[in-house]
């Protein structure tokens, strides 16, 4: 629940992300998108045909390192226990946090928390938090996408604005529909 997240830990001053970490002014914002519905009775079904009730996980974020997070990962770790699944915070300093997410050999946690700044305005800085195939300890995200892939490599060699602008959309639409990420 987005809006009461937003309300109850940033007063409303927050701007929920729309199934993308990009912002209205950013190349490759698709605003055809939007968030997806706040829907626990969804959530418990499509929980139960995946046969994950009861599923466990890690939700791992690294300690006073990004605005409300240890409250935001408290809340959306009750979320996600209230529709059936079984969630253990682990919250680590920031090295600690960067080793096991980037460099510790072995499998990287199963959720953790990151704070997307993408400073160039552009959706190719997306590929430093989201895929790397080159370099697989820059990939934040555990899952393959061979064609995500693709349309990175595409969009990224675009250079003329409106190209890139659509190049880049049709990345964010492929992030969004595959749920890689739980946009907050």
């Amino acid at each position: 629940d987005k809006e009461a997240l937003n309300e109850a830990l940033f007063g409303g001053q927050g701007i929920p992300d729309q199934c993308q970490s990009l912002l209205p002014n950013h190349v490759g914002f698709n605003e055809d998108l939007s968030a997806y519905p706040y829907d626990p009775e969804e959530a418990r079904r499509l929980i139960t045909e995946a046969g994950a009730e009861g599923a466990e996980f890690v939700f791992m974020g690294a300690a006073a390192r990004w605005s409300k997070q240890e409250e935001l990962m408290e809340i959306v770790g009750n979320y996600w226990e209230a529709v059936g699944l079984k969630v253990k915070l682990d919250v680590v300093p920031f090295q600690e946090w960067l080793d096991r997410v980037f460099t510790q050999p072995g499998p990287r946690p199963d959720v953790y928390f990151v704070g997307a700044s993408i400073r160039t305005f552009d959706g190719g800085s997306l590929r430093n938090y989201l895929l790397s195939p080159e370099n697989p300890t820059a990939r934040t995200s555990s899952m393959t996408d061979p064609e995500m892939d693709r349309l990175f490599k595409e969009a990224e060699v675009v250079f003329d604005p409106e190209e890139r602008d659509a190049a880049f959309e049709k990345v964010v639409a492929r992030l969004c529909a595959g749920a890689h990420f739980v946009h907050l």
